[in-house]
């Protein structure tokens, strides 16, 4: 199985989309390649013959809204689905030491 070269979680502590300079970078990469940031909780970026990612969005309705599940007190998600990207997302920052 290959790996993915990034991936990026929103239910992860700390996660990087919060930091500041690369919240603003990866934003204008996500629009760049067609993807709606706040919809994804979670993106798997893969290089094999292009760019392409496993992306896990949020399900919404037809007004834009977040769609819950009463029964499991929960946001419901869409099936994952991969996309060919036009590039790599930009880099990450360097974690602080």
């Amino acid at each position: 199985m290959i790996k993915p070269l990034v991936v990026l979680d929103v239910r992860e502590q700390g996660h990087l989309l919060f930091a500041a300079a690369f919240h603003s970078r990866l934003l204008d990469w996500l629009y760049d390649n067609g993807l709606n940031p706040y919809s994804i909780y979670r993106l798997e970026v893969y290089l094999v013959d292009c760019p392409s990612a496993r992306v896990y969005e949020y399900a919404r309705d037809e007004d834009g809204r977040l769609i819950v599940d009463r029964e499991r007190e929960d946001v419901r998600r869409r099936p994952p689905r991969d996309v060919v990207l036009s590039s790599l997302p930009p880099a990450l920052p360097e974690e602080e030491t």
